[in-house]
């Protein structure tokens, strides 16, 4: 069994081989919308545009996105 990077890490952390301190911010990436890839950030700010907004919106074909989660995420 060879885990990707993900997996070995979640797996250090369940067993609390290694844990985390901090953390300065949070993004979430959506591939699963045909077509699209958008990412989600928290953006604080004292306007009324603020709060858990889309940060990135791009068009990706399949190939695209399997490259994004190769490069970007990580993932296999």
């Amino acid at each position: 069994f060879n885990p990707d990077k993900l997996t070995l890490f979640m797996s250090l952390l369940s067993c609390k081989k290694i844990s985390i301190k901090q953390v300065d911010r949070i993004q979430y990436h959506f591939l699963q919308i045909d077509g699209w890839a958008f990412t989600v950030k928290n953006f604080e700010r004292k306007e009324k545009n603020s709060g858990w907004l889309i940060s990135k919106l791009e068009r990706m074909d399949n190939y695209q996105i399997d490259e994004y989660r190769k490069s970007v995420l990580n993932l296999k």
